[in-house]
Formats: C-alpha cells, structure tokens, sequence
C-alpha cells in the first residue's frame, strides 16, 4: 500500500533529522563505522593538516570559482542558510570552530 510508511523509512526520516540538527547546531558531524580503512582517514586527516597549515596566501591561491566549486574559502565566508536559500542571519553553524586533537 502506497499510504504505508516502512520502518526503513521511519529510521531514514530519524537518521535525517539528526544529521541536520548536527549540522544546524553543531556545525559538522562525524561519521564512523563507514567502513573506510583508518590508514586513508589518517592520510586524509594529515593532507588536510598539510594544507591548512599553510600560509594564507597559498590557500588563497586554490579559491573556489563559478565553474569549479572546490577549493578554499576564508572563515566566515560561507553561510549553510545561503545554500538553503534563506537569509543569512548569523548562521552560526557555519561559523563554528572546532579543533580536534590525536587521530581522527
């Protein structure tokens, strides 16, 4: 029946809304038991540290474009409203600092 909702689909809805109460409140999530291998985590997390610890102006050199939309953008520079298509009002999810330490 058509009208019917799954209990796959009620632990997807439940799944979903955390992920974006994370999201809006948090700022980030992590994820675990995916299954990928903790030596590529760990190099992923280590390219990342590489690139972060750079000098501004290196970051800056690999800016975001219309045509390509990877690459760095300052802090505060990115609003999680704008790509909900609602106004920016402080968005401060997208403005939370979060620093980790040990391995990822």
């Amino acid at each position: 029946d058509d009208d019917e909702v799954g209990v796959g689909d009620v632990a997807k809805r439940r799944v979903a809304a955390l992920w974006d109460a994370a999201c809006k409140d948090v700022g980030f999530v992590k994820v675990v038991d995916h299954g990928v291998p903790a030596e590529i985590v760990r190099a992923c997390w280590r390219s990342a540290t590489d690139f972060f610890d750079r000098p501004i102006e290196e970051k800056r050199a690999v800016a975001m474009s219309d045509d390509y939309p990877y690459g760095y953008q300052g802090f505060g520079s990115e609003h999680l409203a704008a790509s909900l298509e609602e106004e920016k009002n402080g968005d401060s999810a997208a403005q939370t600092s979060a620093v980790q330490t040990g391995d990822p």
